[in-house]
């Protein structure tokens, strides 16, 4: 359960539990004179403890409180209620929507939240509803940071993304784990005869994004590079028992020179 349901049940337990003492403190007036009457800090003490009896939840619920319901003014999550534009059940639907498309592998951006959420209300309020506010989403996403959180998005490749549905993984992985297991138990694959291999190309020349400083006046600073574009592969074996293999570099060029061997505490080929 999300901290945000969590929220909601506590909210609707003390609700119905603040609804049950001002009906009891109600009946109790109703009574004739001369009877022993309920005051409103005895009603809050029984009715706090049978919650606690029953709901194993502890509320706060005090003689003010009793005294603003008994008036007629509602709860501060029923004003919120209604000041918000969106109803739970809707805010759910979004943030639903929203980490479906992400785990596809399509992210709504704010203005795409922004946009379903208009959406949503102008189908319930009408063509009149103009929109919400400028930083509508922004305090939406706040409110909701347990189950939808902002990132900066990476490109990936349609093809990638299709094979990485997880129908296909799960039938992977089925296959691969009769292969390893093997029928019945038998031609077992050890974990000492499982690697795994892959290798990355790294740009000479290229150098990474850091922190870098100068001159105050300056916004930023340049940092020259070589000026190379020569592709340089490393690859890397891992065992499944936890060893490895030193790493292969490989580099362009007609013959072998010894630079590359240099500061080499990985030992690679």
């Amino acid at each position: 359960m999300s901290e945000e349901e969590k929220r909601r049940k506590h909210i609707k337990t003390v609700e119905k539990w603040t609804a049950k003492a001002v009906a009891a403190y109600q009946e109790e007036q109703e009574k004739p004179d001369g009877k022993k009457k309920m005051g409103l800090r005895t009603i809050c003490t029984k009715f706090k403890e049978e919650c606690f009896k029953q709901d194993k939840v502890t509320i706060s619920l005090t003689k003010s409180t009793l005294k603003r319901r008994l008036n007629g003014v509602p709860s501060q999550a029923k004003s919120n209620a209604v000041k918000s534009w969106l109803v739970d059940k809707e805010a759910d639907a979004i943030i639903d929507y929203a980490n479906e498309r992400a785990n596809e592998g399509w992210p709504l951006s704010r203005r795409r939240i922004e946009d379903h959420a208009n959406e949503v209300i102008q189908a319930r309020q009408g063509a009149d509803f103009e929109g919400v506010g400028h930083n509508w989403t922004d305090r939406f996403i706040l409110k909701h940071k347990d189950r939808l959180r902002g990132s900066w998005s990476r490109p990936l490749d349609k093809a990638r993304a299709q094979a990485g549905n997880p129908i296909a993984k799960a039938d992977y992985f089925a296959k691969l784990k009769t292969v390893i297991e093997g029928e019945e138990g038998k031609n077992l694959i050890p974990a000492e005869l499982m690697y795994g291999v892959d290798e990355t190309g790294i740009q000479e020349g290229v150098g990474c994004k850091e922190r870098v400083y100068g001159e105050p006046t300056k916004k930023f600073q340049h940092q020259q590079r070589s000026g190379e574009r020569e592709n340089i592969t490393v690859i890397i074996t891992i065992c499944a028992d936890g060893t490895s293999l030193p790493p292969a570099v490989i580099f362009k060029g007609e013959n072998f020179q010894s630079s590359w061997k240099q500061d080499n505490p990985l030992h690679a080929s």
